[in-house]
């Protein structure tokens, strides 16, 4: 089997001529020698475009051992696109990898003046329950598809607020098929992205919430019903549904499916959303309010506005979650996340460790520590503290603040990291003790090991009952 795999390798089709061979390796930048290929081929470019060294960094981000380095001359490249938060967060991640680089946290600061989020100057009053907002580029047929979605809604308090993103003309007849009051349709004069769209919706939207369904996607009848009832039986703010991943292909004008690629959704963590998330684009509601704490979507990720969002919605609330599979993100060989598989990645690292790693806090903290300013990093750290217990945690935060808990002799905080990193991966942490060699750290869970080792066998005993086992 091993062999065969080796031969289909060395016979795989690489492009010979570089925008083929970078397309194809940016949708493929797990296959190296596809990646490999890239690389020799980009040497010999002479003429590179912004986007070609774009494409280069985030690809070799994946396979160097010095990541800050890539970041550094992205932050470069995005600032040069005039996308100053994006360029912010990959300055701010270089600098939490090497905290030693003075010159990356002199850029950071002098960039974090223009990463304000963009924030709506006033909202309309409320004339329906729900605005659903689509943006489009001009996919035609699957367009048809996603408003019939809306039409077939059991629900029918909303208004479908459809935005032509710089797209041709023939938007025009589309959105003409189907003549209802309940339709707002916005042209804008240039293609931009689609976060701009949604932006420009919302300034106009008049529900009392908001849910998203771009072009290619599907509601199923009970969706908006799913999702208002919860809403307005509950008392978060926001609520999703589980939302199914399809592939498939356009056949005769409709939308056929080939597979299911999986079930978005399940039961909400916050702590989870960090490191993965698992709401897609058209599962989910929001109140139209929240826009005022949090801002609007950012229009400075090309990929990744969505997650970006959710998280700022969780930093100021928990979510509804509805256990109902009530809507469709489909791909097609179109989609911009498959095309671009390196960019959603890479975006989704420095979207992730961001917001897992206080915004920037946590490596400011550091850097003040290496350069000897045991004070300023001290005034950061116990800020960090204040806001501990109801912000983000992951494995590799409690990791670092661990360390800065040690530097600073907190104990009684170093306590409670310990006993935080084991009931949220118990494996990890006992690895974490392995790697550090510290008793210490083992003593302060010991008296939770058997109460773990207890729910472990009860949790066994009761699959085993159902037939899992």
């Amino acid at each position: 089997m091993a062999t065969q795999k080796k031969l289909a390798e060395k016979s795989r089709w690489i492009p010979t001529d570089y925008e083929s061979l970078a397309r194809l390796t940016a949708g493929h930048f797990t296959d190296q020698a596809l990646v490999k290929a890239f690389f020799q081929s980009y040497d010999k470019l002479l003429d590179r475009t912004r986007q070609d060294k774009i494409r280069f960094y985030q690809i070799k981000y994946f396979y160097t051992q010095e990541r800050w380095k890539c970041l550094n001359r992205l932050a470069e490249l995005y600032v040069e696109e005039k996308r100053p938060s994006l360029a912010y967060m990959c300055l701010i991640e270089s600098l939490r990898l090497n905290s030693k680089q003075e010159n990356v946290f002199q850029k950071a600061k002098e960039l974090e003046s223009s990463t304000r989020l963009i924030f709506p100057n006033a909202l309309r009053e409320s004339a329906c329950m729900v605005s659903i907002i689509t943006p489009t580029i001009g996919r035609n047929c699957e367009l048809r598809e996603a408003i019939r979605s809306v039409i077939n809604q059991s629900f029918q308090d909303y208004e479908h607020i459809i935005v032509n993103n710089g797209g041709p003309d023939t938007i025009d007849g589309i959105i003409k098929e189907f003549p209802s009051p309940k339709i707002k349709y916005i042209k804008l004069k240039k293609k931009g992205l689609p976060s701009i769209a949604r932006n420009e919706a919302i300034r106009i939207a008049q529900g009392k919430y908001i849910c998203y369904l771009d072009d290619d996607d599907f509601y199923y009848p009970d969706h908006l019903q799913n999702l208002v009832s919860a809403l307005e039986q509950g008392s978060c703010p926001v609520a999703y549904c589980n939302g199914f991943v399809i592939e498939g292909v356009m056949h005769e004008g409709h939308f056929k499916k080939t597979k299911c690629l999986g079930l978005w959704g399940g039961d909400f963590n916050k702590d989870i959303l960090v490191q993965d998330n698992n709401i897609t684009m058209s599962s989910i509601m929001n109140e139209r309010s929240l826009f005022k704490q949090v801002g609007l979507f950012s229009e400075d990720l090309p990929q990744g506005p969505d997650w970006d969002m959710w998280l700022r919605f969780a930093e100021k609330c928990d979510f509804e979650h509805v256990n109902k599979s009530s809507s469709e993100w489909r791909h097609k060989t179109d989609n911009m996340t498959l095309m671009n598989r390196v960019g959603a990645h890479i975006l989704g690292d420095i979207i992730c460790h961001y917001y897992a790693f206080y915004k920037g806090n946590l490596a400011f903290v550091k850097y003040w520590i290496n350069n000897g300013n045991r004070n300023k990093a001290l005034e950061i750290y116990q800020d960090i503290c204040v806001h501990y217990d109801e912000y983000f945690k992951t494995p590799d935060l409690i990791s670092e603040m661990i360390d800065i808990a040690q530097y600073f002799k907190k104990t009684s905080f170093l306590k409670k990291l310990s006993r935080d990193y084991f009931h949220l991966n118990t494996r990890m942490f006992l690895a974490e003790i392995k790697k550090r060699r510290s008793l210490k750290l083992f003593l302060y869970v010991l008296y939770l090991l058997p109460q773990k080792i207890l729910n472990g066998i009860i949790l066994r005993l009761k699959r085993k009952k159902k037939g899992y086992a």
